[in-house]
Formats: structure tokens, C-alpha cells, sequence
């Protein structure tokens, strides 16, 4: 049991390196012991550019996430439920003018297994896009938007930790903001 936040601190040993202002580099080790030792190793690369009215951006995250010195010695050495060893995305907005742009952006999830390794959950790909237009209401300074996630309708699996869940279907978000 954790009675300070000195042994909280203890329990959590981080370590990030960041590299670069148009694009970020993250090396990241973290381990966490309770009843279990779960370790995070993994490198993230992101980057983002501005080319006239187009702003690009990107990423990807390889995790290594195992579980160690666990009572249960069957289960050492297998990944930890539900985290996918390769994330990514990429997105791109164009600005037309300073008031309105539209953006899409593509996310990839790479496949995870469950139940310390019995199943096998797998990779999904979603694409979303949207529009956002700014005005004024009397005075008011407004910015309208429209998001659909998921455009293509795709059903893929969701995992966190033993549980998986099915996707949300394509899905649209209108909203505004009042800028008072």
C-alpha cells in the first residue's frame, strides 16, 4: 500500500527526450509496480509543417508494454491487455481564408491481444473530416464546425485492458463557439 507521495513517486520512473520544434522525438521507459511490474518502452515521432494554406501534421508511437515479475509466472513476458505495439496519424487542414477551413485526418490502431495473449483483437484504420467556418452573430465572434468521424461507417473492435468494445458508427458533430 502507497501511504506518501514520495512512494507513489518511487513506484513511477519516467524518462522523455524531446527533439526539434517542427517535429518531436519521445523516448519513454516507465515502470509500475503493484501487485504486478508492468513495463512501457517505446519511441514516439511527430512532426508538423505549414505550406501556404495546407498544415500538415503527423505521428507514430511503437510501445513495447510488458508485464514482469507477476505472481500468476504463466503471464511474464506477455504484452500488457489491450495496448497495440504501433499507433499513428495523419492530418492535414487547408485554410481557404481566415475563415474557413476544412481538415481530414486518417488514425491507425495496430492489433492488440487480450486476455494476456489467448486473443487476438485487430488493427483498425478510421477516417474523419470536417469543416469549420467563422463569422459574427451581433457582434459576437463565432466559429461554426462540422465533424464526421468514422466517415467510412467501419466497425472495428476497441480494446482497454481485458475488455473490447464495438466502435461508435460514422458518426457527425455540428457545434459553435462563442467567442464572448
Amino acid at each position: 500500500m502507497i501511504n506518501t507521495i514520495e512512494e507513489l513517486i518511487a513506484q513511477c520512473k519516467n524518462k522523455i527526450e524531446i527533439v526539434g520544434s517542427l517535429y518531436e522525438l519521445a523516448l519513454f521507459f516507465n515502470k509500475r509496480n503493484d501487485s504486478v511490474v508492468l513495463e512501457y518502452k517505446g519511441v514516439e515521432l511527430s512532426a508538423s509543417a505549414q505550406l501556404n494554406k495546407w498544415n500538415l501534421m503527423g505521428g507514430v508511437m511503437y510501445m513495447d508494454a510488458k508485464v514482469n515479475d507477476a505472481q500468476d509466472k504463466s503471464i511474464n513476458g506477455t504484452r500488457i491487455n489491450g495496448l497495440s505495439k504501433w499507433n499513428g496519424v495523419l492530418g492535414v487542414e487547408y485554410a481557404a481564408d481566415d475563415k474557413f477551413s476544412a481538415l481530414g485526418r486518417v488514425l491507425y490502431n495496430g492489433s492488440a491481444t487480450i486476455k494476456n495473449e489467448t486473443l487476438s483483437v485487430p488493427s483498425y484504420c478510421t477516417l474523419d473530416m470536417g469543416v469549420k467556418y467563422k463569422t459574427k452573430l451581433s457582434n459576437t465572434p463565432v466559429t461554426l464546425s462540422a465533424m464526421c468521424y468514422n466517415v467510412t461507417g467501419k466497425d472495428y473492435w476497441i480494446t482497454s485492458g481485458n475488455t473490447t468494445i464495438l466502435s461508435n458508427p460514422r458518426t457527425v458533430m455540428l457545434s459553435a463557439e462563442f467567442d464572448l
